[in-house]
């Protein structure tokens, strides 16, 4: 509801900013997974940015801008998921965990620090990972930029 010389949020497919946020900027995220492919982390910033640009209303802004979003990819890794008899693994579990550190400039109470994301897929353990590594990387992306939009930007 918006009263009159009041301001009001704006409210686009659940998500809800503040009319004063208007511009917003994706820090490069550290990389302190040393397993990592070395561009993992400027891979994530980027897909946090299209997430952010395509839908919201807010625009990318370098220098000054309205909320900030930091972090730092802190695990990749592989493991077995489901062993045989045999002990051999059936499975293996692909993931990634990112902390993420949401500043609003103007609101520093409104934000959040070092937030935790955790997101993984699994995948048959006769393929090789190099051949679908790219494929569930965009997949756990996906995850996290929607989870970390939602949390952002949603009353849930």
């Amino acid at each position: 509801m918006c009263i009159r010389d009041s301001s009001c949020s704006v409210s686009l497919k659940g998500i809800i900013i503040p009319p004063e946020v208007k511009t917003f900027f994706v820090e490069d995220f550290r990389l302190s997974a040393l397993e990592a492919p070395a561009d993992l982390n400027q891979r994530f910033g980027e897909a946090l940015r299209n997430k952010i640009r395509n839908e919201s209303r807010l625009t990318l802004k370098e220098i000054e801008p309205d909320i900030i979003f930091s972090g730092n990819v802190r695990s990749f890794r592989i493991s077995p998921e489901a062993v045989s008899a045999n002990t051999v693994a059936q499975l293996n579990r692909f993931e990634i965990v990112i902390d993420v550190t949401l500043e609003y400039t103007n609101k520093p109470e409104a934000g959040w620090k070092n937030k935790s994301y955790t997101f993984f897929k699994t995948f048959d353990s006769s393929l090789d990972f190099q051949n679908v590594q790219d494929n569930l990387t965009r997949e756990l992306f996906d995850l996290f930029t929607e989870q970390i939009f939602n949390d952002a930007f949603s009353q849930w």
